[in-house]
């Protein structure tokens, strides 16, 4: 009974001394192939989104310009959006600035699991060699030519293929696991603790449960939209009433990562609501 409640106790304590609200951390990775720095944001002792900082090269060849961005993921590892620096851009191979169009074209490839980026190899590349090879459906590995969507910024090949692979890389697992072992020990009747068990579980559910799911006012709106939506992933459902109460809770929401996590999911089912075709994600920090 007492590990049972523990962690409403911890919420408690961290509360009346003050530490409530979100406190950021770096997080382990234990990993070779990681060199990067990975930190979470806690809100009230529960994990709420991660990110991590990379110096990015993009541009030509002749005159690669470093850009530090930064990569959000929710806490089940899916990407939330990009940012940079208020002053910074990202360069195509004719050394123009990322456009406003190519910003939300590189979102939406990043935010596509099954983009056919994934299967080049363009480590070792250029970024004009890559934007050759790119288009030459021989240089696919793994994939058909079906699988050729050539949904990568024009002139900025290599930068989408550097910031795909980051992204839905090893940090992934990471995530995964850290989001897990802080929500391990949350007491049965907390709401959070019945959707993201059974994430944890890799648990299918029908759509009335989902539609229990949506009936709650959970506080920690965050953790509990990002379980709440990759228990809907998992289980494979397209459920109408629940892509309807997320629709609700992005107009309500003053949370930007909140409202990115939801325009995400929807955006990837077809759901292009006028509220949310609208809606700009943010390619600031």
């Amino acid at each position: 009974m007492k590990t049972k409640y523990l962690y409403l106790v911890i919420a408690l304590l961290l509360s009346v001394n003050g530490i409530s609200g979100t406190t950021v951390k770096e997080v382990s990775t234990n990993k070779t192939s990681i060199t990067e720095k990975l930190f979470v944001a806690y809100n009230n002792g529960i994990p709420e989104y991660y990110y991590s900082d990379i110096n990015h090269k993009s541009g030509s060849s002749k005159s690669l310009k470093t850009v530090n961005v930064r990569i959000y993921w929710d806490i089940w590892g899916n990407f939330i959006k990009l940012g940079l620096n208020q002053n910074q851009n990202l360069n195509k191979i004719n050394n123009e600035s990322f456009s406003t169009k190519d910003y939300e074209r590189l979102h939406f490839l990043l935010n596509d699991l099954h983009s056919g980026i994934q299967y080049y190899k363009f480590d070792n590349y250029s970024a004009e060699k890559s934007e050759q090879q790119y288009y030459n459906v021989d240089a696919m590995s793994g994939a058909t030519v079906v699988d050729a969507s050539y949904d990568c910024v024009k002139g900025a090949v290599k930068t989408c293929y550097d910031l795909y692979k980051f992204t839905h890389g090893d940090m992934v697992s990471t995530i995964v696991k850290n989001t897990k072992s802080s929500l391990q020990n949350m007491p049965d009747e907390v709401k959070l603790n019945k959707v993201a068990s059974k994430v944890i579980n890799n648990e299918k559910v029908t759509s009335p449960f989902l539609n229990t799911v949506a009936d709650s006012d959970e506080k920690n709106s965050v953790a509990y939209i990002s379980s709440a939506i990759e228990l809907a992933r998992q289980s494979r459902l397209l459920n109408k009433e629940f892509n309807t109460w997320l629709e609700t809770c992005f107009i309500n929401s003053n949370n930007t990562k909140e409202k990115t996590i939801i325009y995400n999911y929807l955006i990837q089912n077809g759901y292009k609501t006028k509220a949310i075709r609208s809606y700009q994600v943010e390619k600031t920090k």
